[in-house]
């Protein structure tokens, strides 16, 4: 077997994981199966942290709930799990309601050219009209700075 493919084993083998436990999590009752499986995988790919440490060194009759929930959200921080809209729906209304705003902010940099950047100038004039004509423009608030 290739390394690359044992990467992509690895990472599909953690990105299950860390869904049953994120789900568990979610809807209650999480086994420490599969902590201790994650937890066993991220060593064997010698990224070892305490709470693995504590996972694997640790009965898993001597896990409470409370140990369970707590080492299964840091061993999700550790692998950087986000969960997808199908995982999470209440994520895509957040992004929805986050669509609905928006803000723009207006950064001016030093020129470091001589001339004018004809080409520069015409798209952002386009696609200010653009964004005139696709979005309310109802300015709330107005940042401004001294030089």
């Amino acid at each position: 077997m290739r390394p690359y493919e044992q990467v992509d084993e690895l990472r599909q083998a953690v990105d299950e994981l860390g869904v049953r436990i994120y789900t568990a999590l979610r809807d209650g009752g999480l086994d420490a199966e599969p902590l201790v499986e994650l937890a066993c995988l991220t060593e064997e790919w010698g990224a070892s942290t305490p709470i693995t440490r504590e996972l694997l060194e640790r009965p898993v009759t001597e896990l409470t709930a409370a140990d369970r929930a707590r080492l299964g959200e840091a061993l999700l921080d550790g692998i950087g799990f986000m969960p997808s809209f199908a995982l999470e729906p209440g994520l895509l209304v957040s992004l929805e309601e986050a669509l609905n705003k928006v803000i723009v902010v207006l950064t001016v940099f030093r020129k470091t050219q001589d001339g004018t950047q004809a080409a520069d100038v015409d798209r952002a004039i386009a696609a200010k009209k653009r964004c005139e004509v696709e979005h309310d423009l109802t300015t709330t608030h107005v940042f401004e700075r001294s030089a």
